[in-house]
């Protein structure tokens, strides 16, 4: 009797499943693709819905490793990792760019997560997601002026994909006759590059047709640099994007 019982409570065993539904999933991050000699943080957020599940740093010593977290089990989680973006991330967006500053040099990782399961590993593939924009004025002792680009982008949301707004900022001197400036990703031909006087804008170049003329593209997985020339004295502008075979030249009168 013993037996046949200890058999039966067997057998009703094997039909008795583990209800591990409650139990939270375990995210394995993998961040050995990652450049250490380029990259030396990145901050990882994940949302679930509008609600912020997970928020942590990992830094580049670490990269070796795989990062683990436990998060709620549910269909979808939209995972984001950033590199250099202190003091950008509010709220549950991205990465917002205040008026009058550029966009920092992110590199940036987004993907949709399904955490209803018990494990769920991710190899983490930081893009360039930041143009670095260098305009070498020529004669730059008779430049009295400012360079400011303007923009409709002014970030990035949770997803990766650029946010509405408005993006002002003005070109720094970096050496001299050389003034840089970084843009986030655009989605439209509406960038412009106006040499300001401090009082009104003397000229406006439609920097974003001029570049979607010649194929730029704002789309790839990582994004090309833009070097613009002005020759004041010439009263001469040339485009070249790294890639290109031509570069435009455009007359201007200030």
């Amino acid at each position: 009797m013993p037996a046949l019982l200890l058999s039966t409570f067997l057998c009703a065993g094997c039909f008795v499943k583990e209800d591990r539904h409650g139990c939270p999933c375990s995210l394995l991050l993998d961040f050995t693709g990652v450049d250490a000699s380029v990259v030396d943080s990145v901050s990882v957020v994940a949302l679930s819905g509008n609600s912020v599940i997970l928020s942590e740093t990992v830094y580049a010593d670490a990269f070796d490793k795989a990062y683990a977290a436990s998060l709620p089990r549910t269909d979808k989680v939209m995972l984001t990792a950033l590199s250099c973006v202190d003091g950008f991330l509010e709220g549950t967006e991205a990465m917002l760019i205040p008026y009058g500053m550029d966009c920092p040099p992110v590199y940036m990782f987004a993907k949709a997560v399904n955490t209803d399961c018990e494990r769920v590993c991710v190899a983490v593939e930081l893009r360039k997601s930041f143009c670095r924009l260098k305009v070498h004025v020529e004669n730059e002792e008779d430049f009295p002026f400012r360079l400011v680009v303007r923009g409709e982008v002014d970030g990035y949301m949770t997803d990766g994909t650029p946010s509405e707004g408005e993006f002002r900022c003005s070109a720094s001197e970096i050496v001299e006759g050389v003034f840089c400036v970084l843009l986030p990703r655009q989605t439209d031909s509406s960038l412009a590059l106006d040499i300001d006087d401090g009082t009104d804008v003397l000229k406006t170049f439609a920097l974003g047709e001029i570049l979607a003329a010649g194929g730029y593209d704002w789309s790839a997985p990582d994004l090309d640099d833009i070097t613009v020339g002005i020759d004041y004295a010439r009263s001469e502008l040339t485009v070249s994007v790294q890639g290109w075979d031509k570069v435009y030249t455009f007359d201007f009168v200030i």
